[in-house]
């Protein structure tokens, strides 16, 4: 009796779209559907410039990570692109599209293990005095390095605060995280913004949250409760 033949590569240039919705459905975070769309988006246009075939094989991932990573890439973003088309892979084996995922055995590649040095003491306390005046700008300023080094937020999660993300009663604040529920923080001495918020153009007393809720295009008094190594 013959052998039956493999069937051929599935080509899997139209497919993103509906995996991206399908990932939407799943109420996946912004965040998420970025890295993965931007993962399987750039996996296609290396492929297209290339001249080789829209498949995913482990030949063609490797091949696509090494471009990557011989590209200038570092080592973390490979990965994570690396990623996105293995997810893919393994959403096109549940849909039926192929019938074993050809990407499960697939190594990312190894991360390079980074120390970031640490601001001294000294060194913190010339960043918050390089805010000292008079500005409303200069209290925002204060009020996100203060928070920043007592919280450990990042750049992404300071820039994403709303009014409602601060709690005063509680002195804490809702830190926004990968998924539906943001979790809170409230570390040792905790930064704390005034109530007093008020709109840039001018306006009522809290009228600013029912016109542009992000945190820092406000004019809002800061309040920092300490102690704080340089206070």
């Amino acid at each position: 009796m013959p052998r039956r033949s493999p069937p051929p590569p599935l080509d899997v240039s139209t497919l993103p779209d509906s995996w991206l919705l399908h990932l939407r459905a799943e109420r996946k975070s912004p965040a998420t559907l970025k890295a993965y769309g931007d993962g399987v988006r750039r996996s296609l246009a290396w492929a297209d410039t290339e001249g080789v075939p829209a498949v995913l094989d482990r030949p063609t991932g490797n091949a696509f990570t090494t471009a990557l990573l011989d590209g200038g890439a570092e080592p973390s973003p490979a990965r994570s692109r690396q990623l996105a088309i293995r997810r893919f892979s393994a959403w096109l084996t549940d849909e039926g599209e192929q019938e074993t995922d050809v990407l499960l055995m697939l190594e990312p590649p190894k991360l390079d293990t980074k120390v970031t040095p640490s601001l001294t003491s000294d060194e913190l306390e010339a960043l918050v005095k390089a805010c000292t005046g008079r500005e409303l700008r200069d209290g925002r300023d204060e009020a996100i390095v203060r928070l920043m080094t007592e919280t450990g937020m990042r750049a992404r999660e300071i820039v994403s605060l709303t009014t409602p993300d601060v709690d005063l009663s509680r002195g804490r604040r809702d830190q926004p995280r990968k998924g539906a529920t943001p979790r809170a923080a409230c570390r040792g001495r905790v930064v704390v913004l005034s109530g007093v918020i008020w709109p840039s153009t001018g306006g009522g007393r809290g009228s600013c949250a029912r016109v542009a809720p992000w945190l820092w295009w406000c004019r809002a008094p800061v309040a920092c409760i300490g102690p704080f190594p340089w206070s």
